[in-house]
């Protein structure tokens, strides 16, 4: 019986319209179905990050893109340093987070929490001293390691891996970054949003304004205070109190004996871009600044904005080097010009003279403390050096500084004469205080001596000019 193939072709072509419509009748149902999930995803166990102890110090953990970082504030010890993680399983259902529960146990069973240290960026060897940390009913964990890291060393990279019964991992990964800056903005930044007076007793009141606020931040560190719990010297504090008249009857943000005393002291000293910077300098180079019209009620009534600013900065800095230096010579000790510099004008000093100019030109009061050092310190690019060329100006407005080459930096021969007047007029009224307060006992053939080497023109004053211009040409060159 032969085939009637004209029928059979029919016959398939009837099958594949039904199972076209089969198919399509099922990815409806499919695409339903996939709907239906996404509106109500399945629980899914996730890795939560608390905190860190590097060295046994302390760090919270918080939510940064895909992962977690924690920002510590003290250099990573070296050569060896100790990691301990802390963290949790959280249950992610309907696009919230909730705890891990006994029933979600039940059914995940979690066996084990590790972690890997990326060994590089200063990370030298990586060590898990529990590989397979135990995870307890409650979802919590704890991962330890011991790491060799390089002096310098500013970011540690980790990734958390948590085992289930069942062969499933998941992961998670964490920055470890050494930002003393962000830390420092961090807790003055809270402290002023909280407002929070601590000083409420005359002579002084507490802060209301932000300028005041960074007034009261600036009398923790300037005048230099002993870290004893001693208040300032009374003499260096009635000279601040002459050049910063305005914000005079302000109370320092904390009693110098309290423990909010010793938080804040934690930060006089950052590690900001590579370089030590001293906080209360630039503080007091943005109270200084003739734009927040500090009103300097001292006795020299020529350029009083100009001398305001350098007195309290760099000119005040290199000046107190240059009478200590002097006062060796007359006084029959053997004198070291380049300690007294280190100890009085060193670089973190003068960087924070200088970010402290810049800041003054820029500060906005109706932003807070931290905003304004934010917006400064991670600009991009970082030219603190060119910065001070435009912002370092006389009483007219003029640049003090001016350069005659940009290959290699040099800071031209009329520039080089203005400073000595600054530095040595600070010199000066320093020898004039130390005498008139018995700090300084000298015969009047001594007196005459020490007097000529604090003169704009002195060869002491060109040595300490010579470093100085050094200092500046050395960080310009460095921008470049």
């Amino acid at each position: 019986m032969g085939v009637n193939y004209r029928r059979l072709l029919r016959e398939l072509e009837l099958d594949l319209l039904h199972e076209d419509e089969l198919g399509r009748e099922f990815e409806g149902e499919l695409a339903s179905m996939l709907d239906r999930e996404s509106e109500n995803p399945l629980p899914t166990p996730v890795i939560s990050l608390k905190s860190v102890t590097v060295s046994g110090r302390p760090a919270a953990f918080s939510k940064a893109g895909s992962g977690f970082q924690a920002l510590v504030c003290d250099p990573f010890p070296y050569p060896q340093c100790y990691l301990n993680i802390y963290g949790n399983i959280l249950v992610e259902e309907s696009g919230a987070r909730r705890p891990f529960t006994a029933a979600d146990r039940t059914v995940w069973q979690p066996v084990s929490a590790f972690n890997q240290v990326y060994t590089r960026r200063g990370v030298s060897v990586s060590t898990s001293l529990n590989l397979e940390a135990h995870v307890a009913a409650d979802g919590s964990f704890t991962t330890e390691s011991q790491l060799a890291v390089d002096p310098g060393t500013a970011r540690i990279r980790v990734l958390i891996n948590l085992d289930f019964r069942s062969g499933k991992r998941i992961t998670t990964e964490a920055i470890i970054q050494y930002s003393p800056l962000e830390c420092f903005l961090t807790f003055i930044g809270d402290w002023e949003t909280r407002q929070e007076p601590w000083r409420t007793s005359p002579p002084c009141r507490d802060a209301v304004t932000r300028l005041e606020f960074l007034s009261a931040t600036r009398k923790m560190f300037q005048p230099t205070t002993n870290k004893d719990g001693a208040p300032p010297s009374p003499g260096w504090k009635k000279i601040f109190d002459k050049f910063l008249a305005r914000n005079k009857e302000i109370c320092p943000l904390a009693e110098f004996n309290s423990p909010q005393a010793r938080a804040i002291w934690r930060f006089e000293r950052l590690e900001i871009a590579g370089s030590m910077v001293n906080i209360g300098h630039v503080l007091t180079g943005i109270e200084g600044g003739r734009k927040q019209q500090p009103n300097s009620t001292y006795w020299y009534l020529l350029s009083r904005d100009a001398t305001t600013e350098a007195t309290l900065t760099w000119g005040g800095d290199l000046g107190k080097a240059l009478e200590q230096y002097a006062e060796s010579i007359v006084t029959g000790q053997r004198p070291d010009l380049r300690s007294e510099l280190g100890k009085a004008a060193g670089p973190a000093n003068l960087l924070g003279d200088i970010d402290g100019i810049n800041l003054a030109v820029t500060y906005d009061e109706d932003k807070s403390l931290a905003d304004n050092l934010r917006r400064y310190y991670y600009a991009n690019p970082f030219r603190r050096f060119r910065d001070f060329l435009t912002s370092a100006k006389d009483d007219s407005g003029m640049p003090l500084f001016a350069l005659v080459s940009n290959s290699p930096p040099t800071i031209d021969r009329s520039s080089r004469q203005r400073p000595g007047v600054r530095i040595s007029f600070f010199a000066a009224a320093l020898m004039k205080y130390k005498l008139e307060s018995g700090l300084l006992n000298l015969t009047a053939s001594q007196q005459y001596d020490l007097a000529s080497m604090l003169t704009p023109v002195s060869k002491e004053t060109k040595a300490v000019l010579d470093y100085f211009f050094s200092f500046l040409e050395k960080g310009l060159g460095n921008e470049q």
